[in-house]
């Protein structure tokens, strides 16, 4: 597994994928220790929008899929460790993505186990 030496920042919209599921750190200042998630999120609930703290300033939309089949690993071999959308094409791409996973989720539809 590839390791990304670098912190890699994040401005208002941008998304990200980590293809290899990797552990991360998400900062406002990368000098602070970090703090395990589980911490601070209440457990993830299929389909379903959690509020820390009554909200605020920052808005976190996570989703979690796996890739199987034939060929899955010479796939998530060829990625880079992580993939970081900027451009509002990018994010569009993405984002019909995780609707249409959540409408399949939603919905009973087969991509929904």
């Amino acid at each position: 597994m590839d390791d990304v030496p670098d912190p890699v920042w994040l401005s208002a919209g941008d998304c990200f994928v980590l293809p290899s599921g990797r552990p991360f750190v998400l900062a406002s200042d990368p000098g602070l220790p970090p703090v395990e998630a589980k911490t601070v999120f209440p457990p993830a609930r299929n389909g379903g929008t959690v509020t820390v703290n009554g909200g605020g300033g920052v808005f976190l939309a996570g989703s979690r899929f796996e890739v199987a089949g034939h060929h899955a690993a010479v796939l998530l071999r060829l990625l880079p460790p992580i993939i970081r959308l900027g451009s509002e094409m990018e994010q569009a791409a993405l984002r019909w993505t995780v609707e249409q996973m959540m409408r399949e989720l939603h919905e009973g539809q087969p991509g929904a186990t």
